[in-house]
This record gives C-alpha cells, sequence and structure tokens, in this order.
C-alpha cells in the first residue's frame, strides 16, 4: 500500500508479508507452490464474503480446507472444479497463479514485489513489523528490516517471537 502514496498515509502495519512473491511464496522461481495456495485460497474463502452470506457455500468449503489431501488427487484443479468456484476472487487468485509461471509485468506490480522499490516507499511512514521466528517469510521480514530501517525517518518496530503470527 505505502508503494502507492495515498493521501494522509502516516504508518503501515506488516504482518509476515513478502518482498518478491514470484520468487518467494506463490512461486519459488516458477515453480508453483501449491502447498501453500491451495490452502490459502480455501481458509480466506471460508471466511469471505461469500461465506459469510451463505450456509452451504461456507460449509463447502469448510469441507474442502478440511480434507485437502482429497483433493490432491484431483489435480490439476481448473476453473470451476472445486469449492473455490464459489468464492470466485479466490478461484480467480489460484487459477492467476497456476496458470502465470513466467516472470511478467503481473509479478513486477507493487502488490506483489517490493523488492528493489525501497526508493519509492515513502520515507515518512512509521511501520511496525509483526513476525516470527518460523514465519513463511522470513528472509523477506529481514529485508524490509535492513533496507526499510536504513531509509525511513520514522521508526521500524518489530515483533518477533514464537506465537506471533498466529493470529491470535
Amino acid at each position: 500500500m505505502a508503494l502507492y502514496h495515498p493521501p494522509g498515509f502516516a504508518a503501515q502495519f506488516l504482518r509476515d508479508s513478502r518482498t518478491n512473491y514470484y520468487r518467494r511464496m506463490f512461486r519459488y522461481h516458477c515453480s508453483f507452490h501449491l502447498g501453500g495456495m491451495l490452502p490459502f485460497c480455501a481458509r480466506q474463502g471460508v471466511v469471505g464474503k461469500e461465506a459469510r452470506a451463505d450456509p452451504a457455500v461456507r460449509a463447502a468449503l469448510v469441507d474442502m480446507r478440511d480434507h485437502l489431501a482429497q483433493w490432491l488427487d484431483k489435480l490439476p484443479l481448473l476453473r470451476g472444479e472445486s469449492p473455490l468456484a464459489l468464492v470466485p476472487d479466490y478461484e480467480a487468485f489460484y487459477v492467476k497463479w497456476l496458470t502465470e509461471g513466467d516472470e511478467t509485468s503481473y509479478w513486477h506490480n507493487p502488490s506483489a514485489w517490493l523488492e528493489g522499490r525501497w526508493d519509492v516507499y515513502p520515507t515518512d511512514v512509521a511501520v511496525y513489523m509483526i513476525s516470527g521466528w518460523y514465519a513463511h517469510h522470513i528472509a523477506a521480514n529481514i529485508d524490509k528490516l535492513r533496507d526499510l530501517g536504513r531509509r525511513l525517518s520514522k521508526p521500524v518496530l518489530c515483533r518477533s517471537g514464537h506465537g506471533s503470527t498466529a493470529g491470535r
């Protein structure tokens, strides 16, 4: 968000987030991270607007989330072939991440690729980072702490430790 320089933007909480989702997380130098992305979409779908509005949608997504191993036998999951079809935004993310294997402009947008954009980050924003020693993005969190800490005129604080990203 900070890279878009919205008016009045003064502080940002960064919770265990990436600096480059193409190279680390959704893709690993073009290899699709199925073990992270399918569960992510199923979990997010369970709490999404469609699931909140319709108990049948929620039940289908809870079942998918709780039985993900069974869905692995049905790979590749294409559009419309799983309960993700009930949450179109998350199904679209999943299919896009699955099919966008090359390093294209899709991955080079500021929402997916902070790496190398440190000079574009506003210097007058206070940043509070939340991470953990076991976090998915530990290398990215260290990069952010180092690079933003050098650059920002306001503090960069970091909360880290066991349980700090558990969502409690």
